[in-house]
C-alpha cells in the first residue's frame, strides 16, 4: 500500500482521480479569461479602450479558440493520451510567456505605426491567437479523456461537465481580474502569473506520465527557456523622464517630464492620452489654453457658490478654482482612483477640505445629485483621446442643463477638428448640444480656420443669457483670454449641421467619428 494511500481515503482518492482534468480545465478557462480580460489594458496605451480594441481582443479571441476546438477533437481522436494534454498545457503556459515578452519589447516599439482602427486587430492576431489556440484544444481532448477515465457515464453528460468547469473557471477568471487583479497587480505580473501556472500544470502532469527522464528534463528547460524570456524585459527602470508609471483601474497611469515651448513641463498621461500638463518654473501658469476657460464664472450676473469639475486629471482646475474663491464647495469626480494621490505627489495638489473627490462616474453622478451648480467643468476622456460616447449624447447634455443653477454656465472640452465633414465628432457634438441648450458658443483653441487636431471649448449657460464675446467689453477686457474670445469664437453659421446626426444613448458612434483623426496623432 503506497503511502499516499494512508494519508488519503480510497474513496477520495478515486474521485481525485477520474476528476483531476475538471481541475485541470477549471484553470485553463480561468487563465484564457484572464488574459482575454488584461488583453485590452495591453493594448490600452496604443490604441485606446475604443469599440475597435474590445472587438478586436473577443473577436481574434473566439475565432482561435474555436479552431482550437477542431484541432484538439482530431488530435484527441488520433492520440488520446494525457501526455498530450499537458504537453498542450505546457505550450500555452510558454506561449503566454512569449506574449508577455512580446508586450514589453515589440509592442512599444512598432505600435504606433498602426491606426487606432487596424493596429488592435493585428496586434490581437500576434499577441493572443496562439494561447487563445492551443486553450481552445483542451476543451475536446479533456472530453475524450474524462469519456475513457468514466466509461459508463454518457458522453453528453462528460462534455456537459467538462464545458461546465471551464465556464466556472472562465467566470471566477473574468471578475478575479477585473475585481482584484487589475485594481491591485500590474498587467505584466498578471500575465506572468498565468504563464507559470500554466507552466507548472503542465510540467507537473508530464513529469508524472513520461517515463524517460530525458524527456522530463527536455520539457523542463524547455519551460525554463520561455520563463526566462518572459521575465527578461520585465523590471527594466523607467527612462529618466518618466517619473511614475502604474496601471490605474481603468487605464495606465503616467508621470513623465518633458519640453514644452522651451520650458520644462510635466506631464500626466492616461493611456496614450495628455490629460493635464504644467510648467516647472511656474505651476500657476496653465498649459493648456481650453483651461482657462474657468475664468468665464467671472462674467456670470451673481457670484458661484459651488463647482463641479468632470474628470479630475492631475487636480489643476480644482485647485485654480480653490485658489481664486477659496470659500465655495467644489466637487470633482472621476473614475481613476489613483489620480488624487498622483497629483498630490507629482502636481503639487494641496488636497483642501473645500475639494470633495468622488471616485464615481460623472454621469451616474449627476444622476445622484439632488443638487445644482453654478459652474460645470466637463474634461472627461477615455484612452485614445476619445469621450466616452455615454457623456456626448444628447441625455447626457440634458442631465447637464438640469444640474445647471439658474444662471449656471457649462464647459466641455473636446478634441476633433472643426470641419464639417460627416466623418468627423465635433459638428455632430455641435448640433447634439444645441438640441438641449439655446445660448451656445464653440470656441477653438487656435484659431477658426485651423483644420488640425484641437481642443474645441463648448459652453452654454443656463436660462436665456446671451453673451457678446465681440463686444468692446471683452475685446478691451484687461484678461487677454477675454480680449482673444473673440477671434476663437467659431461662427456657426457657416456650418452645414444638415448631414450630422444628433448622438443619442441609443447611437453614438464616437469612436468611428474619432477615428479619422485619432490614428494621426500619437
Amino acid at each position: 500500500m503506497s503511502r499516499t494511500s494512508l494519508l488519503i481515503p480510497k474513496s477520495l482518492l478515486a474521485w481525485m482521480q477520474h476528476n483531476i482534468l475538471l481541475f485541470v480545465v477549471f484553470i485553463t478557462g480561468a487563465a484564457l479569461l484572464i488574459i482575454e480580460v488584461v488583453a485590452t489594458r495591453i493594448l490600452s496605451p496604443y490604441y485606446g479602450n475604443t469599440i475597435f480594441t474590445f472587438s478586436s481582443v473577443i473577436g481574434v479571441v473566439l475565432a482561435f479558440l474555436s479552431l482550437g476546438y477542431i484541432i484538439g477533437g482530431r488530435l484527441a481522436d488520433r492520440r488520446p493520451d494525457s501526455t498530450y494534454l499537458y504537453g498542450i498545457i505546457l505550450a500555452s503556459g510558454c506561449s503566454v510567456a512569449l506574449l508577455s515578452f512580446l508586450t514589453t519589447t515589440v509592442l512599444p516599439w512598432y505600435a504606433y505605426d498602426f491606426s487606432i482602427t487596424a493596429g488592435p486587430l493585428l496586434f490581437s492576431l500576434l499577441l493572443f491567437a496562439l494561447p487563445s489556440l492551443l486553450i481552445g484544444m483542451l476543451s475536446p481532448y479533456v472530453i475524450t479523456l474524462q469519456q475513457k477515465a468514466c466509461p459508463r457515464t454518457g458522453l453528453g453528460t462528460v462534455a456537459g461537465t467538462v464545458f461546465c468547469w471551464s465556464t466556472v473557471g472562465s467566470i471566477v477568471g473574468s471578475l478575479s481580474t477585473g475585481f482584484l487583479l487589475i485594481p491591485f497587480v500590474g498587467v505584466q505580473e498578471i500575465v506572468i502569473s498565468v504563464a507559470f501556472v500554466l507552466i507548472i500544470i503542465g510540467l507537473i502532469g508530464l513529469s508524472l506520465k513520461m517515463k524517460q527522464s530525458i524527456y522530463k528534463v527536455g520539457a523542463f528547460l524547455i519551460a525554463l527557456c520561455f520563463f526566462f524570456i518572459a521575465t527578461s524585459a520585465y523590471g527594466a527602470p523607467l527612462p529618466s523622464n518618466i517619473l511614475y508609471s502604474e496601471d490605474g483601474t481603468y487605464e495606465q497611469i503616467r508621470v513623465l517630464e518633458a519640453i514644452h515651448e522651451s520650458r520644462l513641463a510635466r506631464v500626466l498621461f492616461l493611456d496614450r492620452t495628455s490629460s493635464t500638463a504644467l510648467f516647472l518654473d511656474d505651476p500657476e501658469e496653465l498649459l493648456f489654453p481650453y483651461t482657462e476657460f474657468y475664468k468665464l464664472y467671472t462674467i456670470l450676473p451673481e457670484p458661484i457658490d459651488n463647482a463641479l469639475v468632470l474628470g479630475a486629471g492631475a487636480y489643476v482646475i480644482p485647485e485654480v478654482f480653490h485658489r481664486e474663491l477659496p470659500h465655495i464647495a467644489i466637487d470633482v469626480v472621476d473614475i481613476e482612483e489613483k489620480l488624487l494621490a498622483v497629483a498630490t505627489e507629482y502636481f503639487g495638489y494641496s488636497n483642501p477640505p473645500e475639494i470633495s473627490s468622488h471616485v464615481e462616474d460623472g454621469r451616474r453622478f449627476l444622476h445622484d445629485s439632488a443638487g445644482s451648480y453654478d459652474f460645470i467643468f466637463g474634461d472627461v476622456f477615455s484612452s485614445g483621446m476619445s469621450i466616452p460616447s455615454h457623456m456626448a449624447t444628447q441625455e447626457f447634455f440634458t442631465l447637464v442643463s438640469d444640474r445647471l443653477s439658474d444662471d449656471g454656465v457649462f464647459m466641455g472640452n473636446f478634441i476633433g477638428t472643426l470641419s464639417d465633414d460627416q466623418r468627423s465628432i465635433i459638428p455632430s457634438l455641435i448640433k447634439t448640444f444645441a438640441t438641449v441648450f439655446n445660448n451656445i458658443y464653440i470656441f477653438s483653441s487656435e484659431d477658426q480656420g485651423y483644420d488640425e487636431v484641437q481642443n474645441v471649448a463648448f459652453v452654454a449657460f443656463a436660462g436665456d443669457t446671451e453673451v457678446d464675446f465681440c463686444s468692446t467689453t471683452y475685446t478691451r477686457h484687461r484678461d487677454s483670454f477675454f480680449q482673444g474670445l473673440c477671434n476663437r469664437l467659431v461662427d456657426l453659421s457657416t456650418y452645414d449641421l444638415s448631414q450630422q446626426i444628433v448622438l443619442t444613448d441609443n447611437y453614438a458612434p464616437v469612436e468611428y467619428l474619432t477615428s479619422s483623426w485619432a490614428e494621426k496623432v500619437h
